[in-house]
């Protein structure tokens, strides 16, 4: 190997148009500018541990949840925001409908079919208790021991009277809309959240629509959790199996988002005006929970990924969601609706 002759600390870097903008940079670290445009004179060893800082740092704030300067405090939110940002009483979601008419849904009740797991089960309940608790809704996740009070079949009938003759890698698969109108069709009482956990795969029973993870519809959720049980059994993609556990929660706060209107607003948005899939945040603020998943759009990632990077945050909205949660939640409550 050759070696490196000894050389001068200072050394004449010619400029070009890529090191320019770096140079400047590294002015205000080191004063060595000489008149001549062509040339300037840095101090290597300054140079290189400038740009061991500077290049870091520039790539950290291009990544998902970083460079953001917004924050989740109530002054944040009326730094950045204004509630004329959001919509109020033309969000088409019904919980305008319960504030309106006064009505008061404080319990959640989560079913399952018989084949889910306890483990899967709790995962669904940890996540609906983060959101609510992020969130502030005055909401009780009601435990399996729980009996609901209107008329609702068992959770198999259910499955059982929605399944199509529809594969899609995982089975036959079942309709999520169907299970929800059975749903509102059985409920006596309507005072209530339900989230029904099934065991079979699960699609929107439209056309052009391969699978999908939940579907919400005020007040009711479906989710399946068949897809993240057989990758978490494969491995799929190499992800630590805690993270397969972890996307069931994501899942489960992500339907219970678009209870609370999320995403209605005109910015960091993106709205699928072709399916039944609802607006969905893009994630310009990093990764956040109302992002859609699994599907070829701008700001999308696989539910795998968002629950990678969504888990162990303390809060698992953006700021652009949180703030939106905020002047909401201002509205529906000086309208006198319990939160």
């Amino acid at each position: 190997m050759q070696q490196e002759e000894p050389h001068s600390t200072d050394e004449i870097v010619p400029v070009t148009d890529s090191n320019w903008t770096v140079a400047m940079l590294l002015n205000g670290l080191y004063q060595a500018i000489v008149p001549d445009e062509k040339y300037i004179i840095v101090n290597k060893f300054f140079m290189r541990m400038a740009l061991s800082i500077i290049i870091p740092a520039l790539f950290l704030s291009g990544l998902p949840g970083c460079g953001s300067n917004k924050g989740y405090s109530e002054d944040d939110f009326q730094a950045h925001y204004s509630a004329s940002q959001f919509s109020s009483a033309k969000s088409n979601s019904e919980i305008w409908l319960d504030a309106s008419s006064g009505k008061i849904r404080n319990r959640l009740y989560v079913l399952a079919t018989g084949k889910v797991t306890d483990e899967v089960y709790d995962l669904v309940v940890e996540g609906l208790e983060k959101i609510i608790d992020e969130t502030g809704r005055s909401v009780s996740v009601m435990g399996r021991e729980s009996s609901v009070s209107s008329g609702y079949r068992s959770p198999d009938w259910y499955q059982e009277h929605a399944m199509l003759y529809k594969e899609h890698f995982h089975g036959r698969q079942a309709d999520g809309g169907k299970i929800i109108d059975l749903l509102r069709s059985h409920d006596t009482g309507n005072d209530h959240f339900v989230v029904m956990i099934i065991d079979s795969d699960l699609t929107t029973g439209t056309e052009g629509n391969n699978f999908i993870f939940g579907l919400s519809s005020y007040p009711y959720i479906v989710i399946s959790s068949i897809r993240f049980m057989e990758w978490k059994r494969i491995r799929l993609d190499g992800f630590p199996e805690e993270i397969y556990d972890q996307a069931v929660s994501i899942l489960a706060a992500h339907e219970f988002g678009h209870y609370l209107d999320l995403v209605d607003r005109d910015f960091n948005c993106w709205e699928n005006t072709d399916s039944i899939l609802e607006r969905h945040c893009k994630g310009e603020n990093g990764y956040c929970l109302m992002q859609q998943s699994n599907v070829d759009v701008e700001g999308c990632s696989t539910l795998i990924e968002q629950a990678d990077f969504i888990f162990t945050r303390d809060k698992w909205l953006c700021p652009d969601c949180s703030a939106e949660v905020y002047f909401r939640k201002n509205t529906l409550v000086e309208a006198g609706f319990i939160w």
